[in-house]
């Protein structure tokens, strides 16, 4: 397999998407090319942060929001 091959599956990979045919010739690539175990590290990575910053994200109140659509409303007005 060749990089090209794995960039457009990692995605696929990365969520347990594809046979374990194709899962087992892209990690024995991913074992031997540095730069796609680089990609798949950044990607695992990018969804892991992904996630904790949506499990913390809270809601904002609606006082706030209305605050704030009614400065801007009136900032820009001008």
């Amino acid at each position: 397999m060749k990089c090209d091959d794995v960039f457009k599956l990692i995605s696929d990979y990365i969520d347990r998407e594809l046979k374990r045919d194709i899962e087992e010739i892209i990690e024995e690539h991913i074992r031997e090319c540095e730069r796609c175990f680089a990609l798949m590290k950044t990607l695992e990575k990018t969804i892991f942060l992904s996630k904790s910053i949506y499990k913390r994200r809270r809601k904002v109140p609606k006082k706030v929001l209305e605050k704030v659509y009614y400065e801007v409303r009136i900032r820009y007005r001008k």
